[in-house]
């Protein structure tokens, strides 16, 4: 499979963390540059008969009206100190 990341991409991982209550944005998820040490499981219950509705459409939409949801689990990060453009 070709790569088609953009030349000037800088790749920066980020993880998963929190103390296993990421359930809903008022849960404890978190998204940083660095690995916890320790960091228990998120879990959720699923149902399918309840799914997270999407729009169907392949670009990025706003996702707040699912993230009170506690079959979810929502990680946050803290804002980013840079602007990033889009590559099309």
């Amino acid at each position: 499979m070709e790569d088609l990341t953009p030349v000037e991409a800088v790749i920066t991982p980020f993880y998963l963390g929190g103390d296993g209550r990421a359930n809903s944005s008022l849960g404890d998820g978190r998204l940083g540059p660095q690995p916890e040490e320790a960091s228990p499981a998120d879990t959720y219950i699923y149902n399918p008969a309840e799914p997270v509705d999407g729009s169907g459409e392949r670009e990025p939409e706003n996702m707040r009206r699912h993230e009170l949801r506690s079959d979810i689990v929502v990680y946050t990060s803290e804002p980013l100190l840079e602007s990033f453009r889009s590559f099309s």
